[in-house]
């Protein structure tokens, strides 16, 4: 599937942005609520680390997932066929 440049950048600009709001809020998180060196003593950085990398990585596939979404709803509605979200969607309440 071609990648279309303006759903590509919706998803970009997204990410980008949930990933600026979730460092200043981790960066808040570790440094006046947490007490996570006083817990952990030195390894706090390898801890501190593992959480960063692991919502960073929730964060890229949000908006990858999203992009994925926006331009498989737009070829499903060229192609008569059934969106992949509310095909999943349906299997999930039928659960």
């Amino acid at each position: 599937m071609k990648q279309q440049l303006k759903k590509t950048a919706m998803g970009a600009l997204v990410s980008a942005l949930l990933f600026l709001a979730m460092q200043y809020l981790l960066a808040f998180y570790f440094s006046s609520v947490s007490n996570i060196p006083n817990v952990y003593g030195s390894i706090a950085t390898a801890v501190i680390m593992v959480v960063w990398l692991y919502v960073t990585g929730l964060i890229v596939f949000f908006g990858a997932g999203m992009i994925y979404v926006m331009q498989d709803e737009e070829l499903s509605r060229a192609q008569g066929t059934v969106h992949t979200a509310r095909l999943f969607s349906r299997s999930v309440r039928s659960s």
